[in-house]
């Protein structure tokens, strides 16, 4: 079970901890991060919807700048998570306070929030066939113009397996799992199919419902468990 001591010690990364009167589940900023980032003004963390505008506000150039030579890789990856929950919330029309919305660490999942007033974590998995990742990134980084074969069925069954066979501390709050697709649309037949082969790992893994969103803002489907 998650802690107060367990945060303040840094088992989960500034600017949060656990607030005392909430101990297991929820987070509040955590004062003794103005302290330990003094000196430290270049660095920006992506750990909620406050700093995902604060990095949105600033120039183009700057955005650039900063994503590129500045922000670490866990801190490009967690903003690309936060960007697709924020889509899929929307999507989905949960009652979810983008308040409370918060980026966490293994072993915790992805995001915690208040859903319906109460704590709530997601699990994110981008599916993405890896060849496809990466002529993704080096357009992104070049600006040349991309393309070629992907494949459908293995980057769901490696996502979907890999995340299904974890286990994740929630202080007993429970935790869905969202498989968002972003670099490429996801093609039904044969997502169904992977689906109905995996329906076994999901009935044994740790998720209370899996949700399946296309970004922007696309909700595919949810499985309840």
């Amino acid at each position: 079970m998650l802690t107060a001591g367990d945060m303040n010690e840094g088992r989960l990364l500034y600017p949060y901890r656990m607030s005392e009167a909430n101990e297991g589940v929820w987070l509040e900023p955590n004062p003794l991060c103005d302290n330990y980032c003094k000196g430290q003004t270049s660095v920006l963390q992506i750990r909620n919807v406050t700093d995902l505008e604060t990095y949105d506000a600033l120039s183009i150039s700057d955005r650039r700048k900063t994503y590129n030579e500045i922000m670490s890789s866990a801190d490009r990856k967690r903003m690309g998570e936060l960007r697709a929950f924020l889509g899929f919330a929307k999507a989905a029309r949960l009652p979810i306070t983008l308040s409370t919305v918060v980026c966490l660490d293994p072993p915790y999942p992805d995001i915690r929030c208040s859903l319906d007033s109460t704590p709530y974590f997601f699990e994110l998995g981008e599916v993405t066939d890896q060849e496809l990742a990466e002529r993704y990134s080096e357009s992104l980084r070049t600006g040349a113009i991309t393309g070629g074969w992907f494949s459908q069925e293995v980057p769901l069954k490696r996502i979907f397996t890999s995340k299904a066979q974890k286990r994740y501390e929630t202080g007993g709050a429970p935790v869905d799992l969202l498989l968002y697709y972003w670099k490429q649309a996801p093609y039904d037949p044969v997502v169904q199919q992977v689906f109905s082969e995996l329906g076994v790992v999901f009935l044994s893994g740790p998720f209370s419902r899996i949700w399946r969103y296309e970004h922007p803002e696309r909700l595919l489907a949810v499985v309840p468990h």
